[in-house]
């Protein structure tokens, strides 16, 4: 009946946590398929840590005087601490490379709550590209989701 149980439950699209789960850490951007990032199996004979499955969104928005970076706990199954760092970048030019982008503002949290939000933010002074940076750990795991860089004009207003 368990075997059952858990099999109807995993083609239902629920999180399991089952005794030899072991943990997985799940990370998703703006516009993103979230995937298992790692799982690691445990024999019996080793202490089972809790199952936590956390769901972290990043992105950037804006309003008439500031850009926002934003990383945000939509979901959390069971306790678990989530420490987050987040990063606001600018660049002149578009660039999937966040190594090329300008470090503008930065903000950190020892515990995002689920349905929390932490920001950072800078004001607008010209026509750049913004991306948001999160780096967070969840179940011993550390992880790094980046958003796609957004073009915003001097008043906020978003152009690409």
């Amino acid at each position: 009946m368990k075997k059952f149980l858990i099999a109807a439950a995993l083609l239902a699209g629920v999180a399991v946590a089952a005794p030899f789960a072991g943990s997985a850490v799940y990370a998703k951007a703006d516009n993103e398929t979230c995937q298992p990032v790692t799982t690691e199996k445990v024999s019996n004979e080793e202490e089972i840590s809790p199952y936590a499955f956390t769901k972290i969104a990043v992105g950037t928005r804006s309003d008439s005087e500031y850009v926002y970076a934003y990383a945000r706990n939509t979901f959390t199954l069971f306790s678990s601490n989530v420490p987050v760092y987040l990063y606001l970048y600018a660049s002149t030019v578009a660039t999937p490379n966040i190594e090329e982008m300008e470090l503008i503002s930065t903000n950190y949290i020892t515990d995002l709550n689920m349905n929390k939000e932490i920001t950072c933010s800078a004001r607008h002074t010209e026509q750049l590209y913004w991306c948001a940076r999160a780096i967070f750990t969840a179940s011993g795991q550390t992880k790094t989701v980046t958003s796609a860089p957004v073009l915003y004009g001097v008043d906020g207003t978003k152009l690409s």
